[in-house]
């Protein structure tokens, strides 16, 4: 079938082609006659022309789909170019206005949901709380009362360990560690230090003049890294301040004081006020440790640090008596404090900063870091808060950090993850900007003081922020740090609400624009305006639902919970579970007193202050353990002869008092009552096991009371007995024993059972001489907290009991491993947060941050790795590459716990390697027959 060629100028579909000739194919008529291709036919001129023009018709269609391709690359490239433009300057300028505006009503709803709220539940003088939440009593303090006569007696020997060091701390409030800086690096901090305090803005510390101090950034300089470096490997540091402080500590202060020439003598004071701080308030107020470290050897004349030992349970007086009777912790004369030590400081110990009086001696320079317990805001419940009266200083994106943060600053202290931390906006372990400002102006204090406001009002606020949209406030300035945040958001919300809707219009009216300039119609131009508003809804659709998200994250978060439920940062107020027919009395110092106040696990060191600090009971302490030496051997009417003995003792030099039902303090009476309060000190301190279960229970109790558990049904009807009934059978009073006895036989029988904490293991010949003054041995308990009372006392494993699945016997707060989603073969190790009652899923969170809800079918206790055990790894150069692998040891981190220590691991391809926590697995093997093609 022949085909023609028509040529028309006008495309019938309104297009043309570059030459304006539209080029159409054409059938011929079926019944045109061709020439059969075997009748051989002669060329003619009308021929010659007709192949000509077919050349021509070839050539011209050859350049014609030349030009197309070359025209639709550059349509191409500039479609591209143009779409990449567009998502530039016109998507993302817009995605971040709208998700500003967003991000701003989130702030508004928290702030009034939870922040403000917040504030209301952290007022303590002005809620009329000092006389609600006492633990201690308003204690004057003499000179008597001084723990050390000597510098030399605060210094920590080199051989010490991290008990002796924490009995140190208790007793003196201070303590000298040597030896914590190397020397290069002590020199250069110094010299960058001095540098910077002709260039940095000043902070305020007692007399002023002639010091410098500000908020060090520990990017600003290696050595600051360095310094913590150097801590972590200085391992009876390490160990000791987690022995005082708590595991991984919150870091709350870290800075630097230089004293010139010059300075003057600071007056004695305490860092945090007696009126609202950790000794008279422990459930409400921490404890917070300052270590100092000299960048240079210190002498008396330059100003050397002095401490008064003994102060820190002191409320008043202190001023009086330890201006004679403070240690320079240099020593005197030509003694030095050692550059690269540190003086551990509790914050309620009374210290001064002393004049600068060398005028040839160098500048004294000293770092600062405070320690103090990390919150229990993620997975407990926090009634505590920071105490009054201190500096804090540290720059505000360092809040919400730990020691362990520090020491790996170059990991976890970069942005953006340092803002989020400090902002409270990903989970840290330290006091988050926020919580720490909540504090301070819930009660006025340091910072954020009504005086304060005004100045900062006077500074133009927040010089980054535009002054239309921050609030201008007017007396009174009682709440105006409250009311200055309240109007600013709001303020800032209106703001961001105009210009997203000029931003819109004028988007749309560019788009049109844009539209009617290419010379599109009408419809065109609306339809392309209807898709450009389809996209920004998308998109702003999509930050709709992630902000819905994570308010809905903010809800169900524990910290949410209890402030909702109005728990947080308050005590609750407690039944009569104590006998408060009693009158309330002030305690003297050689009362002994009875609480429970201070028991819980959490409180590191603290749960033995009042034992160690308080005379009373210091005393009374040191009595019962001269005489607890096989008290647990002794038939039931000695050990009632030997606990009334010491009961008349402590009445003899002072009173036993205990809390009441509104926390005020009352004499103790009843004669039973003292006599199973002296049986249980005794039971305590008769063993190092003994000591381990008593205060594990005092402290479930503890946290029964004032933790999240205290006003539940799962409390009241289960929890509560089920720890009484155990703490019955594993150390019975002296009553039930009596009754045991009678009901027995005859009390005046030869011989009787040896009991241990309640098990009974031997018999005893009562009228052997002194048989009741022999120690009982037990096995050792390394591992106490791991077996149960009479796998100790016996010394053999019950192997008769397995959890009925994996899962079974695992608590909140172990660390487990879990098949990941429940659908891949690997194991990654992580923290218990949360077993739903409901359905028993496991709420787990991942060493790497994550967290996700499982079946319990797929946790399960974790066991450490064993030599010769093939996992895999992760390398740091390509996170998503799991290599094979031969685990080999386990060296231990600056802590001793799991989240610091590093595994040595085998491989072939890589030889040996260094891997953290994270970065290990195990593969999933069901049992030892599996026959399945898993790995």
């Amino acid at each position: 079938m022949a085909t023609q060629v028509e040529y028309s100028k006008t495309n019938q579909n309104g297009g043309e082609d570059r030459d304006g000739t539209h080029i159409k194919l054409v059938k011929d008529d079926p019944t045109t006659t061709v020439a059969s291709a075997t009748t051989p036919t002669t060329p003619t001129d009308d021929d010659h022309d007709g192949n000509a023009n077919k050349d021509e018709d070839v050539t011209m269609a050859s350049s014609s789909s030349s030009s197309r391709s070359t025209s639709t690359a550059l349509a191409t490239t500039v479609s591209i170019i143009g779409y990449i433009l567009r998502i530039a300057i016109l998507d993302i300028p817009l995605a971040l206005l709208f998700a500003s505006y967003v991000a701003c009503c989130c702030v508004q709803f928290i702030g009034h949901e939870y922040l403000i709220p917040q504030i209301n539940l952290m007022i303590f003088q002005d809620a009329g709380r000092p006389f609600t939440d006492l633990t201690y009593y308003h204690r004057t303090c003499t000179e008597k009362d001084i723990t050390a006569t000597q510098p030399e007696e605060l210094y920590i020997p080199l051989d010490a360990t991290a008990a002796e060091v924490e009995d140190r701390m208790l007793k003196h409030g201070v303590s000298i560690f040597q030896n914590i800086l190397s020397e290069e690096t002590a020199s250069g901090l110094r010299e960058f230090i001095i540098e910077q305090n002709q260039i940095q803005d000043g902070w305020y510390v007692i007399n002023n003049q002639n010091r410098y101090s500000w908020g060090i950034d520990i990017s600003m300089h290696p050595l600051f890294h360095q310094a913590f470096k150097e801590m972590s490997q200085n391992e009876q540091f390490i160990t000791s301040i987690q022995k005082v402080v708590g595991p991984n500590p919150a870091i709350i202060e870290f800075t630097a004081i230089t004293s010139t020439y010059g300075a003057k003598d600071q007056h004695d004071h305490q860092d945090v006020v007696p009126e609202a701080n950790g000794a008279k308030f422990a459930r409400t107020f921490i404890p917070s440790y300052s270590f100092f470290m000299p960048l240079q050897d210190t002498t008396y004349d330059m100003g050397a640090t002095h401490v008064c030992p003994g102060s820190h349970l002191c409320s008043t007086n202190c001023n009086v008596y330890c201006a004679d009777h403070s240690l320079p912790v240099s020593g005197y004369g030509n003694s030095t404090w050692p550059r690269g030590s540190g003086a551990l400081v509790n914050q309620q110990t009374t210290h001064k900063g002393m004049a600068h009086k060398d005028p040839n001696g160098p500048d004294r320079v000293v770092l600062i870091a405070t320690f103090a317990p990390r919150p229990q805001t993620h997975r407990g419940l926090e009634t505590r808060q920071i105490g009054w009266g201190g500096s804090y200083s540290m720059t505000w994106t360092h809040w919400g950090n730990t020691l362990y943060d520090f020491i790996h600053a170059d990991e976890r202290m970069t942005r953006p993850q340092l803002l989020m931390r400090t902002l409270g906006l990903s989970k840290g372990g330290g006091y988050t900007w926020v919580t720490q400002a909540s504090t301070r102006i819930a009660n006025g204090d340091n910072g954020y003081t009504e005086e304060a406001l005004e100045d900062f009002l006077e500074d133009d606020g927040l010089l980054f922020w535009p002054q239309s949209w921050q609030a201008e406030i007017d007396g009174p300035y009682d709440d105006g740090w409250e009311r200055f945040a309240i109007g600013t958001v709001e303020l800032s919300k209106q703001g961001l609400k105009k210009l997203n809707v000029m931003a819109l219009l004028a988007y749309f009216a560019l788009v049109a624009g844009a539209a009617y300039m290419m010379g599109h119609d009408r419809q065109h131009i609306v339809q392309t305006v209807v898709r450009y508003g389809k996209r920004s809804m998308f998109i702003n659709g999509a930050i709709v639902l992630v902000a819905l998200w994570l308010l809905k994250s903010v809800k169900q978060s524990n910290w949410a919970r209890n402030i909702k439920s109005a728990k947080a940062y308050r005590l609750p107020t407690l039944q009569p579970y104590l006998d408060d027919e009693n009158p309330a009395t002030l305690p003297r110092e050689d009362d002994i007193l009875l609480t429970n106040h201070y028991a819980s696990e959490r409180f590191a060191s603290f749960t033995r202050v009042v034992d160690v600090a308080h005379p009373g009971n210091r005393q009374w302490k040191e009595l019962v353990k001269t005489y607890a030496s096989g008290y647990g051997s002794l038939p039931t009417s000695m050990q009632v002869e030997l606990s009334a003995s010491i009961m008349r003792w402590g009445n003899e030099t002072g009173r036993f008092l205990k809390p009441n039902a509104v926390r005020q303090w009352s004499e103790i009476l009843e004669v039973d009552e003292l006599i199973e309060a002296s049986h249980k000190e005794l039971t305590l301190a008769s063993s190092a096991f003994n000591e381990a279960m008593i205060r594990q229970l005092d402290s479930l109790d503890a946290d029964l009371v004032y933790d999240r558990w205290h006003d539940t049904a799962m409390n009241k009807r289960h929890i509560a007995k089920h720890v009484s009934s155990l703490r019955r059978k594993l150390f019975p009073t002296l009553r039930s024993m009596q009754k045991k006895t009678k009901q027995s036989g005859n009390a005046n029988t030869v011989t009787t059972s040896t009991t241990i904490a309640g098990v009974v293991v031997a018999s005893l010949d009562l009228f052997a001489p002194a048989s009741f003054l022999l120690p009982i041995n037990i096995p050792s308990t390394s591992n106490a907290l791991n077996r149960s009372p009479s796998q100790l006392i016996l010394g053999q494993r019950d192997t008769s009991r397995v959890p009925p699945y994996p899962a079974a016997w695992v608590e909140e707060t172990d660390l487990v491993e879990v098949k990941y989603k429940c659908k891949f073969e690997e194991w990654y190790r992580a923290i218990l947060v949360e077993v739903q009652c409901a359905d028993m899923r496991m709420t787990v969170q991942y060493l790497d941050g994550e967290e996700g809800t499982v079946d319990p079918s797929c946790v399960r206790k974790f066991e450490p790795f064993r030599y010769g055990e093939q996992v895999q790894v992760r390398a740091d150069e390509k996170p998503d590459e799991w290599i094979p692998a031969t685990f080999v040891r386990s060296i231990d981190g600056p802590y001793g716990d799991f989240e610091s220590e590093t595994s040595v691991v085998q491989s072939e391809e890589r030889g040996m390697l260094k891997v953290l926590p994270p970065n290990i697995r195990r593969m999933y093997i069901e049992s030892d027959d599996d026959d399945d093609d898993d790995d």
